[in-house]
Protein backbone atom coordinates (compact mmCIF):
# COMPACT_ATOMS: atom_id res chain seq x y z
CA UNK A 1 0.00 0.00 0.00
CA UNK A 2 1.78 3.55 -0.95
CA UNK A 3 1.99 6.32 1.38
CA UNK A 4 -0.57 8.54 0.04
CA UNK A 5 -3.27 5.27 -0.13
CA UNK A 6 -2.54 4.55 3.31
CA UNK A 7 -3.16 7.82 4.87
CA UNK A 8 -5.92 8.97 2.50
CA UNK A 9 -7.78 5.52 3.84
CA UNK A 10 -6.57 5.98 7.54
CA UNK A 11 -7.94 10.32 7.41
CA UNK A 12 -11.64 8.26 6.08
CA UNK A 13 -11.64 5.98 8.45
CA UNK A 14 -10.78 8.31 11.57
CA UNK A 15 -12.66 11.16 10.68
CA UNK A 16 -14.06 12.34 14.07
CA UNK A 17 -10.04 11.67 15.57
CA UNK A 18 -8.64 13.55 12.68
CA UNK A 19 -10.61 16.75 13.94
CA UNK A 20 -9.72 16.34 17.57
CA UNK A 21 -7.27 18.64 17.80
CA UNK A 22 -5.23 18.10 21.11
CA UNK A 23 -3.43 20.52 23.42
CA UNK A 24 0.52 19.46 24.18
CA UNK A 25 0.02 18.04 27.74
CA UNK A 26 -3.05 16.00 26.60
CA UNK A 27 -1.03 14.72 23.69
CA UNK A 28 1.79 13.43 26.13
CA UNK A 29 -0.85 12.38 28.59
CA UNK A 30 -2.62 10.36 26.43
CA UNK A 31 0.31 9.01 24.83
CA UNK A 32 1.65 7.73 28.60
CA UNK A 33 -1.64 6.35 28.56
CA UNK A 34 -1.76 4.03 25.33
CA UNK A 35 1.83 3.21 25.55
CA UNK A 36 1.50 1.71 29.73
CA UNK A 37 -1.46 -0.23 28.65
CA UNK A 38 -0.25 -2.00 25.66
CA UNK A 39 3.05 -2.30 27.11
CA UNK A 40 5.33 -0.52 24.71
CA UNK A 41 8.01 1.71 25.39
CA UNK A 42 8.11 5.57 24.34
CA UNK A 43 11.52 7.06 25.17
CA UNK A 44 10.76 10.79 24.11
CA UNK A 45 7.81 12.59 22.90
CA UNK A 46 9.36 15.95 20.93
CA UNK A 47 6.73 18.69 20.25
CA UNK A 48 7.39 21.62 17.45
CA UNK A 49 6.22 24.09 15.25
CA UNK A 50 2.65 23.77 13.13
CA UNK A 51 3.20 21.23 10.41
CA UNK A 52 0.56 18.75 9.93
CA UNK A 53 2.64 15.40 10.09
CA UNK A 54 4.89 13.66 12.48
CA UNK A 55 8.05 11.35 12.56
CA UNK A 56 8.80 8.20 14.66
CA UNK A 57 12.16 7.23 15.21
CA UNK A 58 11.24 3.37 15.85
CA UNK A 59 15.54 2.33 17.23
CA UNK A 60 14.94 5.17 19.23
CA UNK A 61 11.41 4.70 20.47
CA UNK A 62 10.80 8.42 19.98
CA UNK A 63 7.66 10.03 18.13
CA UNK A 64 7.76 13.98 16.26
CA UNK A 65 4.61 15.75 16.83
CA UNK A 66 3.06 19.41 15.78
CA UNK A 67 1.93 21.59 18.45
CA UNK A 68 -2.25 21.17 18.71
CA UNK A 69 -1.63 17.68 16.90
CA UNK A 70 -4.29 16.07 15.93
CA UNK A 71 -5.15 12.49 17.45
CA UNK A 72 -5.01 10.02 14.60
CA UNK A 73 -1.64 11.38 14.08
CA UNK A 74 -0.41 10.79 17.70
CA UNK A 75 -1.98 7.15 17.40
CA UNK A 76 -0.62 6.58 14.27
CA UNK A 77 2.76 7.66 15.33
CA UNK A 78 2.41 5.55 18.51
CA UNK A 79 1.30 2.63 16.22
CA UNK A 80 4.73 2.78 14.49
CA UNK A 81 6.74 2.70 17.58
CA UNK A 82 4.29 -0.22 18.93
CA UNK A 83 4.42 -2.28 15.17
CA UNK A 84 8.53 -2.00 15.64
CA UNK A 85 8.83 -3.04 19.17
CA UNK A 86 6.05 -5.97 18.81
CA UNK A 87 6.33 -7.48 15.12
CA UNK A 88 9.78 -5.29 13.81
CA UNK A 89 7.31 -3.52 11.25
CA UNK A 90 8.20 -0.19 10.24
CA UNK A 91 6.11 0.13 7.00
CA UNK A 92 2.60 1.65 6.52
CA UNK A 93 0.28 -1.98 5.72
CA UNK A 94 -2.37 -4.13 7.43
CA UNK A 95 -1.00 -4.75 10.45
CA UNK A 96 -0.15 -0.80 11.23
CA UNK A 97 -3.73 -0.01 10.27
CA UNK A 98 -5.01 -3.04 12.65
CA UNK A 99 -3.01 -1.33 15.36
CA UNK A 100 -4.20 2.33 14.80
CA UNK A 101 -7.80 1.19 14.89
CA UNK A 102 -7.10 -0.65 18.18
CA UNK A 103 -5.66 2.19 19.76
CA UNK A 104 -8.32 4.27 18.50
CA UNK A 105 -10.83 2.24 19.91
CA UNK A 106 -9.30 2.19 23.48
CA UNK A 107 -9.32 5.78 23.13
CA UNK A 108 -13.33 6.25 21.70
CA UNK A 109 -13.88 4.04 24.93
CA UNK A 110 -11.98 5.91 27.73
CA UNK A 111 -12.52 8.71 25.99
CA UNK A 112 -9.24 10.32 26.52
CA UNK A 113 -9.65 14.03 23.99
CA UNK A 114 -11.82 15.10 26.95
CA UNK A 115 -8.76 14.84 29.70
CA UNK A 116 -7.96 18.43 30.81
CA UNK A 117 -4.85 19.86 29.83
Amino acid sequence: MTYLKFYQKENDAFKTEYNIHLEDKQAIKIAKKISRHFKFTVNEIKIYGKKSHGYAWFRLNKIKIPHNTSLSLLIHELAHLYEYQKHNNERHNKQLMKTIQKFIKYCRKKNYWLLEG
